[in-house]
C-alpha cells in the first residue's frame, strides 16, 4: 500500500527482486497495457475503458496492442480456400460486392 492508502499503485519491486528477477522499466504501464488489450479482446472497448479509467480515444492511442494470437487467426483464416480479403473488399470486388 503507498503513502496514500491505495493499495491500487503499489508495485512490490524489493519483493521481485528478492525472488531474484529484475523488474523491467514502466512495469506498472506494461501490466495494465496488457490488461487492457487482453480485456478489449473479451468485452465492448466502452466497458474495459469505464473499468481501466481512461477514454476510447487514450485507449486505441497509447493502449491497445495486436497480440499475437490475432496475427496467428489472420494467418490461418487467410489460407482458407474462397476468403476473401480485406483488400478485395476495400476495392470492391469478390463477394463483398456480390461477384
Amino acid at each position: 500500500m503507498d503513502a496514500s492508502g491505495d493499495p491500487s499503485y503499489t508495485i512490490p519491486i524489493p519483493e521481485i527482486c528478492h525472488a531474484g528477477l529484475t523488474p523491467w522499466p514502466k512495469l506498472f504501464q506494461n501490466m495494465r497495457v496488457s490488461r487492457e488489450t487482453e480485456s478489449a479482446a473479451k468485452y465492448p472497448l466502452y466497458i474495459v475503458c469505464a473499468w481501466i479509467g481512461n477514454s476510447a480515444l487514450i485507449a486505441n492511442k497509447h493502449y491497445l496492442q495486436v497480440m499475437n494470437a490475432a496475427f496467428e487467426r489472420g494467418a490461418k483464416s487467410d489460407a482458407t480456400p474462397g476468403h476473401t480479403n480485406s483488400h478485395e473488399i476495400a476495392r470492391g470486388i469478390g463477394r463483398a460486392s456480390g461477384l
